[in-house]
């Protein structure tokens, strides 16, 4: 019979390559699957991070305008206030000769919304908790609202003042 010889050193050395090529790609695919892992844990953060601000001002913005406009003696439903020395919104509702009033406020890290009579007491930490925000401020100049998120800053005109 012809035939090849079994050359022991040569299938040493073939299977040493082949680990070798093996340890490399296994290496390779593994540092390939943390850099992104890491890319897509910092691009998750960022649009998290994006949809809360987006969200909270569409949300602010969203209740001033439903809200925004004049009672039936004349006077604005839109209203800048403060909240145990927190920047608060208070919106206004008429309804047969009585008022509520819905507080929109920051406590804690959180943008916060209370409903409640508008003669009534407040206590802040009844509010109920409705998007994180690094902090809320709200400044009225005129007609012109600006609310700072903490992350963003937005203008809104008020069209019931003329």
């Amino acid at each position: 019979m012809t035939g090849r010889r079994f050359a022991s050193d040569r299938l040493t050395m073939d299977a040493a390559v082949v680990f070798a090529l093996f340890a490399v790609f296994t290496v390779s695919v593994i540092m390939a699957l943390l850099a992104g892992a890491g890319v897509y844990r910092s691009v998750a953060e960022q649009i998290s991070e994006s949809f809360s601000q987006r969200t909270a001002e569409a949300y602010i913005i969203s209740k001033i305008r439903h809200a925004d406009g004049l009672d039936s003696s004349g006077s604005l439903l839109v209203a800048v206030t403060k909240i145990d020395e927190a920047d608060a919104l208070a919106l206004y509702e008429e309804y047969d000769g009585g008022c509520d009033v819905t507080y929109i406020y920051w406590r804690d890290g959180w943008l916060c919304e209370l409903f409640a009579g508008a003669d009534e007491t407040l206590d802040p930490d009844m509010g109920e908790r409705i998007i994180q925000t690094e902090g809320f401020t709200v400044t009225q100049n005129g007609s012109l609202l600006t609310i700072d998120t903490g992350s963003g800053r937005q203008y809104v005109t008020l069209r019931s003042i003329e």
